[in-house]
């Protein structure tokens, strides 16, 4: 009873309201009756019309929609998009058969657990990355499929703002990239098997110029020396017989010292037996002597700054190598009339930088010789870094440098 005595004013208000309609239509003539129901006619045509359009452009977004999903679950790598905690939120049916999970069974789980142990923290500081730094972020690690096989994957992603502003999401898409790492594996297996090779090869060549340098210096040298003090001991008395001949054969001894010079000259070319007795910096200074006398026309500057306990044993015969072509092309290539040579301790790096005032040379079209692919393999190899700069009409500068303390078990390039 009480409803009905509620909803009674309404009802009353309504019947007026109905019944002032009534009498307004009452007194509306026949013609404006006709234009009305042509206006009512006509409305509701529009309204058809409209509701015609409405339903191709719902057919248009389903379609759209259709596509958008193909191309969402069906492209070629993973979308996974996840919370602030790294929760899957949302992931395509690529993403899901990448680590061989059912799609239902990823979302609300966190991406870590898909995360093998030893690149855990490097998906964390990507995380991070992405939630601090704005624009895109990479990096490469390494997944656990459902069958155990890790997967290596590069991560593209970047973080966007929740539907409601609230919190920060991030969109990540995954590609796989495991075959690219395998060839990636073979070719640096190849590469250090090949720098071993090289290096196992430039250590032969090595010992056998010692050996060579070593055969001259007891052999032919020894040899040489026997024959010089015969004939110095042959001349002598001959001159105190005043035999004429005595002057003819010190003409042959004046040729025969040049021979022993040259062999010496030869066998420090070889191996400079200073190198193994004194060490690298003696061997250098004996050099630059050697060079200023053989090649008066170039003024040598050499400067070493450096101890010789400063200096590892695995690069010193390196650095004399390196010190030895660098200067042989400044004569050879270079042909200008000053030169430098220095070898200095820096703060954590060993540098030899060889300079000449030569002609020069262009670096970008200029093919480069044996010689100088000979100092960078050497260094390289003996884990320097190895630097060539040079300007036509201004010369020539070598750097090579190398850390103080080269890393453990480091192969000598000698």
């Amino acid at each position: 009873m009480k409803d009905r005595s509620e909803k009674a004013p309404l009802r009353k208000r309504a019947e007026k309201i109905l019944f002032e309609k009534h009498e307004a239509l009452e007194k509306v003539s026949s013609t404006d009756m006709k234009k009305l129901v042509h206006e009512l006619q006509v409305h509701q045509i529009e309204l058809e019309m409209q509701n015609d359009e409405l339903r191709k452009a719902q057919q248009v977004i389903e379609e759209s929609r259709s596509r958008y999903v193909d191309l969402y679950d069906f492209a070629p790598v993973g979308y996974f998009t996840l919370d602030g905690k790294g929760v899957i939120l949302e992931a395509n049916l690529t993403g899901a058969e990448l680590l061989r999970f059912d799609r239902n069974l990823l979302l609300k789980t966190p991406f870590s657990l898909y995360v093998i142990p030893e690149d855990m923290e490097l998906f964390f500081e990507y995380r991070r990355k992405i939630l601090q730094i704005p624009g895109r972020q990479s990096c490469e690690l390494r997944l656990k499929r459902r069958a155990g096989i890790p997967l290596w994957v590069r991560l593209e992603g970047a973080a966007v703002a929740a539907p409601k502003g609230k919190l920060t999401r991030m969109q990540m898409a995954a590609s796989d990239i495991t075959e690219g790492k395998r060839s990636e594996g073979a070719l640096s297996a190849s590469e250090k098997r090949l720098q071993d090779l090289t290096s196992k090869l430039l250590h032969i060549q090595e010992m056998e110029r010692k050996s060579i340098a070593n055969e001259i210096h007891d052999g032919l040298l020894s040899d040489l020396a026997a024959v010089n003090y015969s004939l110095e001991a042959k001349i002598l008395t001959l001159e105190k017989a005043s035999d004429p001949l005595a002057s003819d054969l010190r003409k042959v001894l004046n040729i025969h010292r040049k021979t022993m010079k040259e062999a010496r000259r030869i066998m420090d070319r070889l191996r400079p037996s200073i190198l193994d007795d004194l060490g690298l910096i003696p061997a250098i200074h004996a050099f630059c002597r050697e060079f200023q006398v053989f090649y008066t026309h170039i003024q040598l500057e050499c400067g070493l700054e450096i101890l010789e306990d400063e200096i590892p044993e695995a690069i010193k015969v390196v650095i004399f190598r390196v010190a030895q072509e660098a200067m042989t092309n400044a004569v050879r290539h270079g042909k200008g009339t000053s030169a430098k040579l220095s070898l200095a301790k820096g703060s954590d790096r060993i540098e030899l930088v060889a300079q000449d005032s030569g002609r020069g040379f262009d670096l970008e079209n200029t093919q480069k010789g044996v010689g100088l692919e000979s100092m960078r393999e050497r260094v390289e190899i003996s884990g320097g870094t190895f630097k060539i700069e040079s300007v036509i009409g201004a010369g020539t500068t070598i750097r090579a440098s190398w850390p103080q303390a080269l890393p453990h078990g480091e192969i000598s390039a000698c």
